[in-house]
């Protein structure tokens, strides 16, 4: 999606290599300009056909959406 969805800063697929209980399977990470970027990309159409190919074929989905905040000792 990176290249088709704009303001995307950086996007990641991960695949688990564990078995914990708590894991989950795979992992998206993704990076954006900022809040604006990341509406965008929720409403793109390109990223509503992946996440109606997703709801066919995963049992359960997590987000987290966060800022990076300074921590400073």
């Amino acid at each position: 999606m990176v290249g088709v969805i704009p303001k995307i800063c950086s996007l990641e697929v991960g695949i688990n290599v564990t078995e914990l209980g708590a894991s989950s399977d795979v992992v998206l990470y993704s990076e954006f300009a900022d809040w604006e970027a990341l509406e965008q990309y929720r409403k793109h159409p390109q990223h509503l056909a992946l996440i109606e190919f997703l709801d066919g074929v995963r049992s359960e989905m997590r987000v987290v959406d966060y800022e990076v905040q300074d921590v400073k000792s």
